[in-house]
């Protein structure tokens, strides 16, 4: 299989993974206060639990830097999936500005934890770099051709894109 195929299709994995990591069922206001006296007592579940109910506002407002936090305190108590939910929030800049290299890290850590969606989201973030890296060396080339191009020809440097600018 070639690699654009395989970036689509990791890419559409992903898609779906965040969403079914999320989708969690609706908590309530006692359910909230039994969360946090768990995650009082370091129970990584609850720490986890908390970061989704605040990342959809289930019994309480939604709140994506309160996501984050509880999402890292499991995370640093060896949750692998709030890894995955960690660089989600990463990728898509909810709570903290958005960050690809966070991302990766945290999809890594996922991976390394045995979380399967975090081993293709890292997996899928790695294909996305090298591919950015070619991308950018081509538009380092056509950018040298136009400079040679107007050298030749005694004009201003044409501008040339081989393509649009992507944001890693």
């Amino acid at each position: 299989m070639n690699a654009r195929i395989w970036v689509v299709f990791l890419t559409a994995a992903i898609a779906g993974a965040n969403v079914m990591a999320t989708a969690a069922p609706s908590t309530q206001s006692a359910d909230v206060e039994s969360l946090r006296a768990g995650a009082a007592k370091g129970d990584a579940g609850a720490m986890f639990s908390l970061g989704v109910a605040y990342q959809l506002g289930n019994g309480v407002s939604q709140d994506y830097q309160q996501a984050m936090t509880w999402y890292r305190q499991a995370a640093d108590a060896g949750n692998a999936v709030a890894s995955k939910n960690v660089g989600v929030m990463y990728e898509n800049g909810y709570g903290v500005p958005q960050d690809y290299q966070q991302a990766m890290w945290w999809y890594s850590k996922a991976a390394d934890g045995g979380n399967v969606d975090g081993m293709t989201a890292a997996a899928a973030c790695a294909l996305w770099t090298r591919r950015s890296a070619r991308l950018r060396k081509c538009d380092e080339l056509v950018s040298q051709a136009a400079d040679r191009a107007a050298r030749c020809h005694g004009k201003d440097r044409p501008v040339l894109r081989a393509r649009p600018q992507c944001p890693v």
